[in-house]
């Protein structure tokens, strides 16, 4: 494949280049400048995205543990609420064990 030739100012008559060169070299260099400004925000607002990130996933981690020791309360609490105290058992137990039961004394079942 052929080269790309270079293009080389061309002078109008008072040796400057031609207008339509200025005019496409502003062009570009004003080009150049805000693609320039435009990554540099782009760049901010990535790592202000990034910050914010860092901020949710601490946010998250506490509630998670928040919601974990809830939990864990929670569990405890059924677990508790499933089994009788052990003076009740007890006291249950020795209900359906005596001999000789007593009329007054309540039964369990």
């Amino acid at each position: 494949m052929p080269q790309a030739a270079q293009m080389s100012p061309v002078p109008d008559a008072s040796g400057q280049p031609s207008s339509v060169e200025q005019a496409s070299r502003l062009g570009l260099e004003q080009a150049f400048a805000l693609f320039n400004q435009m990554s540099s925000q782009l760049t901010d607002s990535y790592s202000m995205l990034e910050a914010r990130v860092t901020e949710l996933k601490g946010e998250l981690a506490v509630v998670s543990a928040q919601r974990m020791q809830e939990l864990a309360e929670k569990e405890r609490l059924a677990n508790r609420l499933q089994k009788p105290p052990r003076s009740v058992a007890r006291r249950c137990d020795r209900h359906r064990r005596p001999r000789h039961r007593a009329r007054s004394q309540p039964r369990c079942l």
